[in-house]
């Protein structure tokens, strides 16, 4: 068979080579004869009171180009060839604009001027809708100027650059925030103007989440990595539409949205921390947990477990080097962290999706001296050092978060989103002491050891659907159907206790067992149903005074579950010997002394928690000054039950009505005068209000709840004067003023203390307790500057300063001469034996600052950002002011936190268009986290060689952290 027999013949196949040629010729030629005629598209975007719009963003969405406005709300788009196109505007706080336009071949230039409507949602309930422009440093200014409230913004943009990896580190770099940390370091909680972390929430994406915490309904921020962010907001007031239980402010985590265009960005990144270069990472075997308790694997019929149903491979305790081999036996595994982000928009943009991914393994720790301290020991009026400690901690952190949004267009007037995430959150910490008991220098020292091996698993689950219509050209509807549900499990939390010993012939020193042990489990959850509602009427006939009349609401059914399982144990014999990091749990014999756990424990409850909420809003201008605001009521309805036959089930119902007023002063497109008055509540926590008592351990003394706890409210003011002279770079100035009633804190209550709760055995306890009314005043300042010219180009500064001023008063315990005028303090006990002349303890009331509030706080950035040559730098430092960690029974003898300064590093540099090179370096100071007493120790010997500045004061602990070193690279295919 011929080959070629199909094959047309060479003048045929020259013939269609020549039809073809002069075909695509021609489209050249009308290709060039249109571009010939392209035109410039130029124009202005302006808000409804004709300022300047700075950053919004352009687009023409067939032609794919893209562009922001200048200074002065102009932009210009060049090339644009003939035919008809789409541009659409988009603007940080308002509504989208799109509109039609044509080129028809005769106009060099097109003019389009464009006023763009705030969004309704802006303020609202929820915010439906957000903006991806959202995650440069533009869109979080933006964010700030438009807003009705006060509010600080963090961009995706500014995140990423930093030295932080989780959400609760970035919240530290925010004006009038300070973190809580935990044992290795890590910030876990916020701390919002010198508030307690009891007094701020939590939204994602506008929606409050639940807490895995067992016993506190703010939610632990180091769960969220924070390259799952495009930006983080904080208001710092509350209109009606937002719920009233904040007075320190609200945390807005605002995920990642869906793009306009194709996104997909990639990180990789690994490190470690520099204390296991000096020790080694303890560390036991994790997977021999059992996250079900005896009792809740026991065959049906049998009603106490068998000691043979506790796991022992868990408390055998091992150690691991870093070390620069890879191969090398026992190497403790480096840092590991990754992303992945995707997003697209389908069906010609109605249908956009992004589905975004982290997952960190890091390795933490700390190094700790601590003091047993005690006040008012033998009525003395210093403190007595019972104990010296060296703790050492190390810590695997297993964080990953996986969340997805989707919206859809159906038409011009109506839109749906989907969104879910879940957050997972695993440490596994292992805790060494070494305790030297500070005997009499007479008598041999007893020293102890205590080891503990605990794992913490976190989750947090939130499933939303979210809905957006225009009703018509007046009414608009917003709502969303919610499910959240937080875990934390906490199994077979035990320690083993060893005492050292040298009855042997060669005076060995021996550690021997010879202390009972407790091994518990414990687990809880918190699961929300929740429904929001906003409805937005904007009259056609008072456009003129952009006035809007809002109404909505929210329902929340809150269910809250706690397991509480205790077993105890003794040793059999009841003197055995234990080497450290040799000797087999397993060896060592136990008799079960409690094996049908602990199913009655009033640490076995169930709670619940209704809200139901509606409130009135409304919002005009009149020429350049809006006008925010109206009234807001919560009805609580909130109680108990417990598996103890002892306490019977509570409850508590009330009303809050929360009314609030906003003015925002527009004298400039660049400048705002603000000023705010709102009332606020905080109620206390689910487990607070629970008559329970929680026996004490080596770290705390015992805690209690109080059932006579009422919620906190508050009178808020605020003013702020904003310039935002760029796009990018701000001037704020603002003052606070908080008169907060009924304030709860964590108190240390002796028995003779009139809050002292009857329930309770008479013991000295930590018990929460509503205070006398509490003032809480500051000012704010914020500094942010890009140099674009001259010797400093490509620099910036980003600064904030925060000075709080509180005022509280407590009841604190003295030894004190009875006088006539205080002879009544004394219980009838004491006055059969006590008279006039003599000394006693006796309850006075001394001023405070409020628990957590540090006097000063500051952020100071260096930034170096070269886009020619894509390299940036970053040198950020961390100011925190001393504050009271923890609030003692007696007078002065509060447990302060030293003021520390913080300083970190990050270095990036692109390369190949599209990828980042990068390192991050955090503490690099290795500042250490101290607490301490403003009074010198009671004399003792052994004592004042160990504490630095024992004529002065008392140290009660100190950490070191030591640095975090990561190296990493990151790809963006939009770049």
């Amino acid at each position: 068979m011929n080959c070629h027999q199909n094959r047309p013949p060479l003048y045929k196949v020259f013939h269609m080579a020549k039809k073809r040629m002069a075909i695509v010729t021609l489209l050249t030629i009308c290709h060039f004869a249109n571009n010939a005629h392209a035109a410039v598209l130029k124009g202005k975007v302006i808000s409804e009171n004709n300022e300047p719009l700075i950053g919004a963003a352009v687009s023409i969405y067939n032609l794919d180009l893209h562009i922001t406005t200048n200074i002065d709300g102009t932009f210009k788009i060049g090339s644009v060839p003939v035919g008809t196109h789409f541009v659409e505007i988009s603007y940080i706080g308002y509504l989208k604009y799109r509109i039609e336009f044509t080129i028809s071949g005769d106009e060099d230039e097109v003019y389009k001027n464009i006023t763009l409507r705030e969004d309704p949602a802006l303020i609202g309930e929820v915010v439906v809708t957000t903006s991806y422009e959202g995650t440069s440093d533009a869109g979080a200014r933006a964010a700030e100027r438009n807003s009705a409230v006060v509010l600080n913004a963090v961009s995706a943009e500014s995140i990423e650059a930093s030295p932080d990896i989780t959400v609760a580190n970035v919240i530290q770099r925010v004006s009038g925030l300070t973190v809580e940390r935990n044992a290795n370091g890590d910030g876990q909680y916020a701390i919002v103007r010198g508030m307690n972390q009891r007094y701020n929430y939590t939204l994602v994406n506008g929606i409050k989440i639940p807490s895995p915490d067992n016993e506190n309904r703010y939610v632990p921020l180091d769960i969220f990595p924070a390259e799952l962010l495009d930006q983080l907001a904080v208001s710092k007031s509350l209109t009606p539409s937002m719920e009233g239980d904040a007075i320190g402010g609200v945390v807005d985590l605002r995920m990642k949205d869906a793009p306009k265009k194709k996104l997909l960005t990639a990180s990789f990144s690994t490190g470690f921390n520099t204390l296991y270069l000096t020790r080694p990472y303890d560390y036991f075997n994790t997977s021999a947990v059992n996250f079900q308790s005896p009792m809740q694997r026991v065959p049906a019929g049998q009603r106490v477990a068998g000691i043979d149903m506790f796991s022992t491979e868990n408390l055998n305790f091992e150690q691991r080097q870093l070390t620069a081999n890879p191969f090398a036996s026992g190497m403790l595994t480096p840092n590991t962290l990754g992303s992945i982000t995707y997003g697209d928009r389908f069906m010609d943009g109605k249908f956009g999706v992004v589905l975004a991914a982290s997952y960190q393994n890091t390795f933490r720790g700390a190094d700790r001296i601590e003091f047993g301290v005690s006040d008012n020991e033998f009525g003395s009026p210093l403190p007595t050092v019972s104990r010296y400690q060296e703790r050492r901690y190390s810590v695997e952190q297993e964080r990953a978060g996986v969340h997805s949004m989707m919206d859809y267009q159906i038409n011009n007037n109506n839109k749906l989103r989907f969104y879910n995430a879940v957050l997972h959150l695993e440490n596994n910490e292992t805790r060494v002491i070494w305790e030297d008991g500070l005997r009499d220098a007479n008598r041999e020292r007893t020293l102890e050891n205590n080891w503990r091996g605990q794992v913490n698993r976190q989750r947090i689950y939130n499933s939303t659907l979210q809905g957006e219509h225009i009703i018509d050209d007046e009414f608009t509807v917003d709502w969303s159907l919610v499910y959240s549900l937080a875990t934390q499990d906490m199994p077979d939390n035990s320690q083993l206790i060893t005492v050292s010993n040298y009855d042997t012939p060669e005076r060995e020193l021996r550690w021997l067992v010879h202390e009972n042990i407790i091994r518990i489990w414990e687990n809880n959850s918190d699961q929300d149903y929740a429904g929001y509602y906003n409805l937005t009427y904007t009259p056609a006939h008072l456009r003129r005074y952009n006035l809007e009349l809002k109404t909505g609401g929210l329902l929340r059914i809150k269910r809250r579950e706690n397991f509480f399982d205790l077993y105890s144990f003794r040793p059999n014999p009841g003197v055995q010997e234990y080497r450290p990091f040799e000797t087999d749990y397993a060896d060592i014999t136990w008799r079960l002394t409690g094996g049908a756990g602990t199913p009655s424990h009033v640490l076995n409850y169930q709670s619940y928690e209704d809200v139901f909420a509606q409130y009135g809003e409304f919002k005009f201008q009149v020429k350049k000054t809006q006008f925010v605001g109206g009234v807001r009521a919560e009805h609580t309805n909130q109680g108990y039950s417990t598996a103890s036959d002892h306490i019977p089930d509570g409850a508590q119902e009330y009303w809050s009505i929360l009314p609030s007023m906003h003015m925002k002063y527009m004298p400039t497109g660049k400048t705002n005068v603000r000023s705010s008055y709102f009332r606020s509540i905080s109620r206390p926590s689910f487990l607070e209000i629970i008559p329970y008592r929680r026996p004490g351990t080596e770290e705390i003394r015992p805690e209690g709840g109080n059932p006579n706890l009422v919620p906190v409210d508050a009178h808020n003011f605020d003013a702020r004067f904003e310039y935002f002279p760029t796009s990018t770079d701000q001037i704020l100035i603002g003052g606070f003023y908080k008169i907060i009633n009924n304030p709860i804190e964590q108190a240390i209550l002796a028995p003779t203390d009139p809050n002292f709760p009857q329930f309770l055995p008479p013991a000295t306890t930590i018990v929460p307790v509503n205070l006398e009314t509490a003032v809480n005043q500051g000012i704010e300042f914020d500094y942010m500057k890009t140099f674009e010219y001259g010797f400093f180009k490509n620099f910036g500064i980003r600064a904030n300063y925060t000075f709080t001023d509180s005022r509280i008063e407590s009841i604190k315990r003295t030894r004190t001469e009875i006088t006539e005028d205080n002879i009544d303090q004394l219980s009838p006990l004491q006055r059969e034996t006590l008279d006039i002349g003599d000394t006693t303890l006796l309850n006075v009331m001394q001023s405070r600052p409020l628990q957590g509030q540090s006097r000063h706080i500051g952020n100071f950035s260096l930034l170096y950002r070269n886009k020619e040559k894509g390299f940036n730098a970053q040198v950020s430092m961390v100011y925190t002011g001393s504050r009271i960690a923890v609030v003692s029974a007696g007078v002065d003898t509060d447990w302060w936190m030293r003021d520390m300064v913080q300083l970190d590093l990050s270095v990036e540099k692109t390369f190949a268009k599209k990828f980042v090179a990068f390192i991050k370096i955090a503490n690099l100071l290795d500042t250490p986290y101290e607490l301490f007493i403003k009074k010198p120790h009671m004399p003792q010997v052994g004592v004042n060689e160990l504490q630095p500045n024992s004529a002065t004061e008392t140290l009660v602990r100190r950490d070191f952290y030591q640095r975090n070193i990561l190296f990493g690279v990151r790809y963006n295919f939009n770049q």
